[in-house]
């Protein structure tokens, strides 16, 4: 199994706007699987969860399902911070941007998964 993860807070890149301390957030976990002609698996996100939750970690927040123009408009508007509301306390800090994936999950003809990431900086004037 390989977990991937976001170390976030004081002293990571520019951190310190989600939380006081330093953390972890997973996002994604792959199974090794070498008897499987593939290698492996993704997991889904609610199982990502579910390992978080063993493991005493969060996770990355999940939205709902979306269209590609939701989710960009989303980001463009400079969201809120739903992490550093729950963890700092503190309203004033955008999201970074977003992460999306296809659902279910498509593949490119290499095995890579069809996915993409949108910063909220992108739209900066």
């Amino acid at each position: 199994m390989t977990l991937f993860g976001e170390g976030y807070g004081p002293k990571i890149q520019k951190g310190g706007n989600y939380r006081p301390d330093m953390s972890l957030r997973l996002f994604d976990v792959w199974i090794e699987d070498d008897k499987n002609r593939l290698g492996g698996w993704w997991l889904e996100p609610e199982d990502v969860a579910d390992v978080a939750g063993k493991l005493g970690i969060s996770t990355v927040p999940y939205w709902d399902e979306m269209t590609l123009e939701e989710i960009v408009e989303i980001v463009k508007e400079g969201t809120p911070s739903e992490v550093s509301k729950r963890e700092a306390g503190t309203e004033g800090y955008l999201i970074e941007g977003a992460v999306a994936r296809t659902k279910p999950l498509m593949f490119t003809r290499r095995g890579l998964r069809v996915m993409w990431k949108i910063k909220t900086r992108d739209f900066a004037s």
